[in-house]
């Protein structure tokens, strides 16, 4: 960075702006990265009696969790677009997609405060955090546990079948 003196202020902002970018690619990189060395770690867990039966309930559970995902992404993206349209030109956290994003997970899992809604438009609250919350609480969640209880569930009737047979 100590040779960007050199450079006019349009050039310094462009450099800058690519080198922020590069540490923001990097990062994801490196969480990606993160993520395949726990799917390996996992796989060397089945070894162990205890550790194996997590990693076999978590394949048990693979097909439920990607439709789970695919369901969370779905809320997420929808309350996404119609926190945009109800509040985009009000307020900056819901102008750009990625801050929209930002502020739905916020809400979801408790850091943002959606007073700044209320204190906007109270009824545009009402139309989405309202709603939003309920999912969450009543679908959402309720989905994700079930689908780790019979993960869990058939998970045991397999080894209960592999004790029987003698496996």
């Amino acid at each position: 960075m100590f040779l960007l003196k050199w450079y006019s202020p349009q050039q310094r902002a462009r450099a800058s702006y690519a080198y922020t970018h590069t540490v923001e690619i990097y990062f994801a990189m490196n969480g990606i990265n993160m993520l395949l060395g726990l799917a390996r770690v996992m796989r060397f867990l089945r070894f162990n009696a205890n550790l194996g039966r997590l990693t076999d309930a978590l394949a048990e559970m693979k097909e439920g969790l990607a439709q789970w995902v695919v369901i969370l992404v779905l809320v997420i993206v929808s309350f996404t677009f119609i926190g945009m349209m109800l509040f985009g030109d009000q307020l900056k956290i819901f102008s750009d997609p990625g801050m929209a994003v930002d502020a739905i997970i916020g809400f979801a899992i408790g850091t943002y405060d959606p007073s700044d809604l209320y204190d906007v438009n109270p009824a545009s609250f009402l139309i989405i955090y309202v709603p939003f919350v309920l999912i969450m609480l009543f679908f959402i969640l309720p989905l994700t546990i079930a689908i780790i209880m019979d993960g869990y569930l058939e998970m045991q009737v397999c080894v209960c079948v592999y004790m029987l047979i003698g496996v």
